[in-house]
């Protein structure tokens, strides 16, 4: 079972994927954890530059960037999350497929369509939880928790609004997909999250 945590900067999701690894484990599950994009992604020099660039990137570099992020995603399931689920083990992943949908769209890319199809081999997710929460509230968390370390896409208003408009809107695959608030106490969302995984596998079980 492949469940993918997506939502924006701040939101929450890796924290919850912690929270929930800790409840299935202690369910006796073989759980195992990542995340994407790859290192191999995120320290190429352009890919910096698409998250610190003051103006948008011109549209053929974002397209070929968002080549390279399918690239590194097929590679990623192949190499590491693939193996793992042939074992029958549980993965949860820091972000997947929408988030490159989401973010890509939003950059500047509108063809929907394309970012899709250049995805086409990556497996959808068997689940996806949306953290939902205001980009204010989002921005304010990055910000007290490490200012420095932000690039400037994290703490663009504008486009964090954008980005979360979309991953609302879903302009993908609707199977699974659960929407939820990211500003209730963590136990709250811990255990709405932990109701879904649980019937997502008594569902396997019938």
């Amino acid at each position: 079972m492949l469940i993918a945590f997506c939502g924006i900067d701040g939101s929450g999701k890796t924290t919850q994927l912690k929270r929930v690894q800790s409840e299935l484990e202690s369910m006796q599950f073989d759980v195992y954890t990542t995340k994407q994009p790859s290192n191999w992604y995120r320290s190429d020099s352009r890919v910096k530059q698409l998250m610190n660039s003051e103006n948008d990137l011109d549209e053929l570099l974002l397209r070929e960037l968002a080549l390279f992020s399918a690239a590194d995603r097929l590679r990623h399931y192949q190499t590491e999350i693939q193996p793992i689920l042939k074992r029958g083990s549980i993965v949860l992943t820091d972000r997947y497929v929408f988030s490159a949908y989401a973010y890509f769209h939003a950059r500047g890319i509108s063809d929907m369509e394309w970012l899709i199809d250049i995805n086409k081999y990556v497996p959808l997710p068997d689940m996806t939880i949306f953290l939902d929460i205001p980009v204010e509230i989002a921005i304010d968390r990055i910000i007290s928790r490490d200012v420095e370390s932000a690039n400037k896409e994290e703490l663009n208003k504008d486009r964090m609004n954008q980005i979360r408009e979309i991953f609302l809107a879903q302009p993908w695959s609707k199977e699974n997909y659960y929407i939820i608030d990211g500003t209730q106490q963590l136990e709250m969302i811990t255990a709405n999250i932990l109701s879904y995984v649980k019937n997502y596998l008594n569902r396997l079980e019938v």
